[in-house]
């Protein structure tokens, strides 16, 4: 991942949607005002989760094509979406459920 334009670590542990500590490789999305996170187990460094976050201040105005209808306010570092692994498992052969 560290070949790919753009993509850091935080300096930083940041939770995961179940609570849990992670390190986040974080991406800003190309012509958005947001990153993506790849969430890590600090421990194992196993996938623990995915989470977007607002990369910048900024503001979006609602509308139905012809009237305004609502303007939202978006913060730096507010969390749009959050989402955690709970389990792994492997099994032994395919088509084999855990």
């Amino acid at each position: 991942m560290a070949s790919i334009p753009g993509v850091r670590v935080t300096d930083h542990l940041v939770k995961d949607a179940a609570g849990r500590e992670a390190i986040a490789i974080t991406r800003t999305e190309d012509g958005l005002h947001e990153q993506r996170e790849i969430l890590l187990d600090p421990h194992d460094f196993g996938y623990a989760g995915l989470r977007f976050v607002v990369a910048e201040d900024y503001e979006y105005a609602l509308s139905d094509g012809e009237v305004k209808l609502q303007t939202l306010a978006f913060k730096a570092g507010q969390i749009l979406t959050s989402e955690a692994r709970i389990r792994a498992a492997v099994v032994d052969s395919r088509g084999e459920k855990p």
